[in-house]
């Protein structure tokens, strides 16, 4: 099971409430984002998290890895204080489109806290943190330019507050929440975003649910779906393949794999099966890989750079995969 990511407290070191850290998401979007090219073409977009975006970091592992991340993350949740105008504009400098995981509760709130039921779906969904989104909405709008949004990620597992199977949540809720923040946005006129639907791998939500379709808004409201998968020793397919056949049996909507990377002493043979497996599978369109060590707080080495084989399975994944690039995006939906 994987934790979604967190931003870092002012002044604080950027931690994890539960195993594993998050990574960010990519999206194609109807008015402003698709694909270019065909099926066969399989073009396959790239995005990365480091903390905090460190620009230097972003430059570090690009010359490693070979290619620039055409997506960069930023967690939000209700109240950050850290995120403003500035934070877009920082993401659109490194000539990359910001990806934004939307985390339903506050910058200080954890797992078991006395405020979690002031979090729960049936709250979001009635209005009460409708004054946060709008303000949220309005820094979106604001940018001007393309934003991928993730909203309250991982939902099929129990480990947030949001999570269908915990906190008074009944099946229904999270399709009623989602509706209503994707209401709240284009009542603001944040028009420039593309919203992406992404619960957590099926083989790590054992104590959730596995039932996606009550938890699906629908295509209507979706551009599209991803999930949180993280390999340990296994090759990709054994890590990935029930959560993508789960969402084939949901939606044909393009696929992202919002957070991945690998660990242990098989890291390098779990890298090399994961080029295998895009290039054996069209229907994903991208991945993100999440850059962290336990240095950061993670609860692994999720480094692709920290040996040299390492390095270059991940430089070579990158290049078989056919990566897109910004011209590879134009109008159309996916």
């Amino acid at each position: 099971m994987h934790v979604g990511g967190h931003e870092l407290p002012p002044g604080g070191i950027w931690r994890r409430p539960m195993v594993v850290p998050v990574v960010v998401a990519l999206i194609a979007a109807p008015s402003i984002f698709a694909l270019r090219g065909s099926l066969s073409r399989h073009p396959v977009l790239y995005g990365l998290n480091v903390p905090n975006n460190s620009q230097a970091t972003v430059t570090d592992l690009t010359r490693k890895g070979g290619y620039k991340p055409q997506v960069l993350s930023v967690f939000v949740k209700l109240d950050s204080p850290s995120f403003t105008p500035a934070t877009l504009e920082r993401v659109g400098g490194m000539d990359a489109e910001p990806m934004i995981t939307v985390e339903p509760w506050g910058w200080k709130s954890h797992w078991g806290g006395g405020d979690m039921r002031s979090y729960s779906l049936a709250q979001l969904a009635g209005g009460r943190w409708d004054g946060k989104l709008k303000s949220l909405a309005k820094i979106v709008r604001g940018y001007g330019r393309p934003v991928y949004l993730r909203f309250a990620q991982e939902m099929n597992g129990w480990w947030y507050p949001w999570a269908q199977s915990v906190n008074g949540n009944r099946p229904g809720d999270f399709v009623h929440a989602w509706r209503h923040v994707r209401g709240v946005f284009r009542a603001v006129g944040a028009t420039n975003v593309q919203w992406i639907w992404a619960p957590n791998a099926l083989t790590f939500s054992s104590k959730g649910t596995s039932d996606l379709h009550s938890l699906y808004p629908g295509d209507s409201d979706v551009d599209l779906v991803g999930f949180s998968g993280y390999g340990h020793g296994s090759s990709a397919t054994q890590t990935f393949d029930p959560t993508v056949k789960a969402l084939r049996a949901v939606t044909h909507k393009k696929i992202i794999i919002c957070e991945t990377a690998a660990d242990g002493g098989s890291k390098t043979k779990w890298i090399n099966s994961f080029g295998a497996y895009l290039r054996g599978h069209p229907e994903i369109y991208g991945f993100v890989w999440f850059n962290t060590s336990p240095s950061n707080g993670a609860t692994g080495d999720y480094r692709f750079d920290d040996t040299p084989r390492n390095t270059a399975a991940f430089r070579n994944l990158l290049r078989t995969a056919k990566l897109t690039d910004k011209s590879a995006l134009a109008s159309g939906s996916p």
